[in-house]
């Protein structure tokens, strides 16, 4: 009894918020955290469902941190929404069907690392409005479908990695100033295009894929736009247009 009420008051005093799901013998497992103010943190950890699992974490304010963790389970959603300043958001799917993250921020110094192995279909959402964010997806060992990154600002970035995927596509939207993209695919087959568009001055976009018939394109509106390509192996093309 006295630990468990030392837990209780740590966790108060931390603002931290843990959600774990195991439903080995349940149908489904459904987890919801709303926080509002400064430095709190919610973790959320789903595992072994038999039919469904969902967890939405909802925070307004300035160092706050939202972590969601699925693994072994079917029809797999995670959603994450953050406004303020310095907030963190991590989801990390495994060994899922049917999975789907969505992740929104708004503000300033915000940053998103998305994660999916095994999974089938990769299916990514997340986007991004302020200054200096950064986006970080990687996906391995699955396919189809795949992430769609949207970005409005100033100098935010946005990286996404691929390992041994296929019939997976990459999009990526970003529009304001001194924006960064970075796409990479390592041992990909037959993936439905890489594709970076990039709305105004002083942007980057670099593009790398290693596999087989796959296809990427770059296009850059704007002033001081620089775009470089990297394709190895056959049956890849590549366009870049800067107009």
């Amino acid at each position: 009894m006295r630990t468990n009420l030392n837990a209780v008051l740590v966790a108060a005093m931390l603002n931290l918020v843990l959600v774990a799901g195991q439903a080995a013998q349940a149908d489904d497992a459904i987890s919801t955290v709303v926080q509002n103010g400064a430095g709190n943190l919610a973790a959320v950890v789903q595992e072994q469902t038999i039919s469904s699992t969902s967890a939405a974490v909802t925070q307004l304010g300035t160092g706050n941190s939202a972590s969601v963790f699925q693994q072994s389970t079917m029809i797999t959603g995670a959603e994450v929404e953050q406004a303020g300043t310095g907030n963190q958001a991590t989801t990390y799917q495994r060994d899922t069907g049917l999975s789907d993250i969505v992740a929104r921020q708004q503000g300033t110094n915000n940053s998103a690392t998305l994660s999916q192995v095994s999974v089938f279909p990769f299916l990514i959402q997340t986007s991004q409005k302020g200054t200096d964010n950064a986006i970080v997806i990687t996906e391995s060992i699955g396919g189809f479908a795949g992430p769609v990154v949207t970005q409005e600002g100033t100098g935010n970035h946005a990286n996404v990695l691929q390992f041994d995927d296929y019939y997976s596509g990459i999009k990526i939207d970003q529009q304001g100033l001194r924006n960064r993209a970075d796409l990479a695919q390592v041992g990909a087959y037959m993936t439905d295009g890489m594709s970076i568009t990039q709305h105004g001055a002083d942007n980057r976009a670099t593009v790398a894929n290693t596999g087989q018939s796959n296809s990427m394109s770059v296009t850059q509106l704007g002033n001081g736009a620089i775009a470089s390509a990297s394709l190895s192996g056959n049956g890849n093309q590549g366009v870049i247009l800067q107009h």
